[in-house]
């Protein structure tokens, strides 16, 4: 959230769940939360790190997506509404990456869209950019996931599921807040 700050690690869309000690393998609860259950809470760092986050920008090369095909799992971090490169109205001079983005999907990577803003969801039905991302397989319409959220998401889900439809629906259903139901208004200073 800041550069310098001491708070710099602020959650967004949410308060803190708790404070974690990885040296010592503890857990601690901060304040007042909702359980969603009786159970004690587990410590669960099964995952899958052959995941890559690559944010959008003008000039992104087709190339680059193509090289991805390495990785088990991919988070764009695109512009906006959460958008790429896809070139809907064939302008010269613009390389779409979507063919690339289509072809992970189809091969069984999981493709996932955050969006660059700190605030706000990622919305691929405004736009024909971002309906060309669906169609291709792209996941994470409506979710307001920062790109860190989104890739320790997909690293979780991906060291627990393999099948890709599984994946998509694990990847939209909320298990830790990083996907809130709803958005709040924030001040901007």
């Amino acid at each position: 959230m800041h550069t310098s700050s001491r708070a710099a690690f602020r959650s967004i869309n949410t308060t803190p769940l708790a404070k974690a000690d990885f040296s010592k393998n503890l857990l601690e609860p901060l304040g007042e939360y909702k359980k969603r259950g009786e159970g004690k809470l587990q410590f669960d760092n099964k995952i899958n790190d052959n995941v890559a986050l690559i944010y959008a920008y003008p000039g992104l090369k087709p190339k680059l997506i193509d090289s991805l095909a390495d990785y088990d799992g991919i988070v764009l971090a695109g512009t906006g509404l959460g958008h790429v490169s896809t070139d809907p109205f064939n302008v010269p001079h613009v390389k779409s990456v979507l063919p690339e983005i289509k072809a992970l999907s189809d091969s069984g990577i999981p493709v996932v869209m955050s969006s660059q803003c700190i605030y706000g969801r990622v919305n691929l039905n405004v736009y024909t950019a971002g309906r060309l991302l669906q169609d291709a397989g792209v996941i994470g319409s409506d979710a307001d996931w920062t790109p860190e959220a989104a890739y320790a998401k997909l690293c979780w889900v991906l060291g627990h599921q393999k099948d890709p439809k599984k994946v998509a629906e694990e990847m939209m259903e909320p298990i830790a807040g990083e996907i809130s139901s709803r958005s709040r208004i924030e001040e901007v200073d």
